[in-house]
């Protein structure tokens, strides 16, 4: 299989695949746990998709690299054009995806797209991987809502 890689002095999006788009994890170093943390998802822990009149379209990317770390890809299907960034800016602890779709065609469509996944697995890695096993949360921000 093969990868996309992007990251910054923070964050690290190590396995972007090819394929479909799907980031599998994201690490980071964790001075407190004095080793590298990696997020993961069974099926993904983060999955971009477009939907048209309510049916889920498959992703064909066709993959670019702006600025020589920047990935990005578009995938055309049907009369949609969907395009994926992940972004890892210099400075920042986090990492953003952008989404655009556009109808390429005519005649206005009922569409849905974003970004799905699953938080199933963390695991701190030194010279060695152990699963943590204290438990997952998420918070809510008061800033953005999300």
């Amino acid at each position: 299989m093969n990868y996309q890689v992007t990251g910054n002095e923070y964050i690290s999006l190590p396995t972007i695949r090819e394929s479909d788009g799907v980031v599998e994890d994201v690490t980071f170093l964790y001075m407190q746990v004095k080793g590298l943390l990696e997020l993961r998802g069974k099926a993904g822990l983060i999955r971009p998709y477009m939907e048209a009149e309510g049916q889920r379209i498959p992703l064909h990317p066709r993959w670019t690299r702006e600025h020589c770390w920047i990935p990005g890809f578009t995938s055309e299907e049907r009369t949609l054009r969907f395009s994926c960034v992940y972004l890892t800016p210099i400075g920042e602890r986090g990492f953003m995806v952008r989404l655009v779709l556009e109808n390429t065609g005519d005649a206005p469509q009922q569409v849905r797209f974003g970004v799905e996944g699953e938080w199933s697995q963390t695991l701190h890695e030194i010279n060695e991987t152990t699963e943590l096993n204290a438990g997952r949360e998420a918070y809510e921000s008061g800033w953005n809502h999300m």
